[in-house]
């Protein structure tokens, strides 16, 4: 049986907040655009979702926040009328699990790197033979730094062993859930890398960059979390735009007016394809018309990851002036980043619960992700009890699998991105966090700016 197809502008194969941000931005900005989106699931959203505790509480259990100082991020906001409605922590201080207790966060880190020597002076994360080596930085000669430097080389290297083990390995490892040894220095860390390609030290070269204006850090959505963001967005584009879900895309072809998208009882012809897909999913629909890219993306590495929200009973002595930390991989605990989220977010302040959210799960462990359920909640509970000092033993609990969550930006990740680089000439793009940033704002810039090529060549 011969499907119909459909001749349209655009179609999107993803419905995470990448696709849905290429759709809301082609649509908005040209009329009579036509626009189709494919998402695979049985609604649109990726990996923001939300479920209830104690009942009837909505909690986040993929990302739990956005970088509302990206300017896209702001845009986003104010296009979708959601400005107001952003809600920022009450305490946004992060901690960083080290011996035994939680310590700030050092002031004026970038991606893991304590810029003043003054602040490393005076945190207690760094013994004098770690103070004096980051220091050393000042004076070391130059070395080169390539796109497959990896994050371990270049910090160790630059200021020491400590800096690494003790800042750069639980916050940059714990924002890509990944192994400093192996992720590429220039793509994970590129405000090291480029401040190292413009000066000898590295402390020097962080503290010569520019200042940044942008109000705004952390935020979301209260009280019903990110979901809002997607909700707002489909309902959005849902008017305008052929929006499909449950409607995985099958196959990619080329046709005489551009490209032919197949689903399993459907066919769009467009002139130009988006492709929102984790990496995996996009080798299978590049296969075999973009061979090469479709190989590259196939090596493509990801870490599994866990959430676990813990609903304690309340105490009158549970405020904690460190709300969040992150815990390294050389620590014996499971769970790798913990948040009282009852503490940082008003929203989530009940009267009969004390709300704790952690996550487990990085590249190259599988062990959480090998236990049962019960199994991982009951070593969640044992794992707040003994880092917050607290009774976690009791109380709800939700927990949320996500298989292949995160990827891993490898060493050959700068030349995954030229060889895709090549197939935009031929109207096909990919978007999303395999590409230019894990974060929720990082797909929202992207998403913007491919929307924007797209718009200049219909």
């Amino acid at each position: 049986m011969t499907k119909d197809s459909h001749s349209i502008d655009v179609v999107i194969i993803g419905g995470g907040i990448a696709g849905l941000t290429v759709a809301h931005e082609l649509i908005r900005s040209r009329a009579g655009i036509t626009v189709t989106l494919l998402e695979a699931g049985v609604a649109p959203g990726g990996k923001i979702q939300s479920a209830n505790i104690l009942g009837n509480h909505p909690i986040d259990v993929g990302p739990d926040a956005l970088l509302t100082a990206s300017g896209a991020v702001r845009k986003l906001c104010e296009e979708l009328g959601l400005a107001d409605a952003l809600a920022y922590p009450t305490n946004g201080t992060t901690g960083i699990y080290h011996r035994g207790s939680i310590c700030a966060v050092p002031p004026g880190l970038i991606s893991g790197v304590p810029v003043s020597p003054a602040s490393l002076a005076r945190s207690p994360m760094l013994s004098l033979h770690g103070m004096l080596r980051a220091s050393g930085d000042l004076v070391l000669p130059k070395k080169e730094f390539t796109a497959a430097s990896t994050v371990a080389d270049m910090v160790t290297s630059r200021v020491g062993a400590e800096v690494l083990t003790n800042f750069v390995e639980p916050l940059i490892g714990g924002m890509y859930a990944g192994d400093t040894r192996y992720l590429s220095a220039k793509y994970a860390t590129p405000p090291l890398f480029q401040a190292l390609q413009q000066h000898r030290s590295l402390l020097m070269g962080l503290r010569k960059r520019p200042r940044t204006t942008s109000r705004g850090g952390l935020g979301t959505f209260a009280p019903g979390g990110l979901t809002t963001l997607v909700d707002a967005l489909t309902s959005a584009i849902s008017p305008v735009a052929d929006l499909r879900t449950a409607t995985p895309a099958r196959s990619l072809h080329r046709s005489p007016a551009g490209w032919v998208v197949n689903s399993d009882d459907d066919s769009w012809s467009s002139r130009h394809v988006v492709v929102a897909l984790p990496a995996p999913q996009a080798s299978q629909l590049l296969f075999p018309t973009f061979a090469p890219q479709a190989e590259l993306l196939r090596s493509v590495e990801y870490a599994s990851v866990i959430t676990v929200t813990l609903a304690l009973p309340p105490e009158p002595h549970r405020r904690s002036a460190i709300p969040g930390c992150v815990v390294p991989p050389s620590d014996e605990h499971l769970i790798t980043a913990l948040t009282c989220i009852s503490d940082r977010w008003e929203h989530h302040r009940l009267p009969d619960a004390y709300l704790v959210r952690c996550s487990l799960g990085r590249h190259g462990d599988e062990r959480a992700w090998l236990m049962t359920d019960e199994e991982i909640i009951q070593r969640v509970r044992t794992d707040v009890t003994s880092i917050l000092r607290i009774d976690a033993s009791t109380g709800d609990a939700v927990l949320k699998r996500w298989e292949n969550a995160l990827p891993q930006y490898g060493p050959q990740h700068g030349a995954m991105l030229e060889s895709l680089g090549e197939i935009e000439a031929d109207n096909v793009s990919l978007v999303g966090a395999a590409y230019r940033g894990v974060g929720i704002a990082s797909c929202i810039e992207h998403g913007k700016a491919t929307a924007e090529r797209i718009l200049g060549r219909l």
